[in-house]
């Protein structure tokens, strides 16, 4: 045994995860994806970990929604890196799609859409074209050594007037229903 095993059973949280999975493009597949997530992301705080589980369900949930993803037979593949560092930990989303010849590439958030979610969670988030049409779309959730989310510049989504948090409750339904369904496990 090494010296510097911990002594009371627990393994030192790693410095560095890097995970990747490729998911048929269905719906129902970004609930896999949210498990998976969870479980590599093993020793991330609780609140960080929340905010990555979201973020990855709403990149998921475009590339099937708005890319070829979606299409009979299309695939998604999301890739996750865990950076454990003295200074600031963060976890990067990716979610590679096979892209969309509707799309510009151009990042919207708009305050109902999950992009403005995803932008508020974020220390930073964007895309990039691969040269073979496939796009990647990414967010890095940077956090405080004591486990706490360091958000992004951009301030919390504001709703439009009138939208009170039981009517953006049905709206997001409608937009994302997957996102609101209960764990079967």
């Amino acid at each position: 045994m090494a010296d510097d095993a911990p002594t009371d059973g627990t393994a030192p949280p790693p410095s560095d995860v890097r995970w990747e999975k490729t998911y048929a493009g269905l719906p129902a597949t970004v609930r896999c994806v949210r498990r998976d997530v969870r479980d590599v992301l093993g020793p991330c705080p609780e609140p960080v970990a929340d905010d990555v589980t979201l973020v990855v369900s709403e990149l998921a949930a475009n590339a099937i929604r708005h890319s070829r993803s979606g299409a009979d037979g299309g695939t998604y593949t999301v890739r996750v890196s865990h950076q454990v560092t003295e200074k600031v930990p963060y976890v990067w989303v990716e979610v590679l799609d096979l892209g969309s010849l509707s799309w510009d590439g151009v990042l919207r958030p708009e305050p109902t859409h999950g992009l403005s979610v995803i932008e508020h969670l974020s220390t930073w988030m964007g895309s990039d074209d691969e040269p073979d049409g496939r796009r990647v779309v990414y967010a890095r959730l940077d956090y405080r050594a004591d486990g706490t989310p360091l958000y992004g510049t951009s301030r919390a989504p504001e709703l439009p007037p009138g939208l009170d948090g039981v009517r953006a409750l049905a709206l997001l339904a409608s937009i994302q229903p997957e996102l609101l369904k209960k764990e079967s496990q």
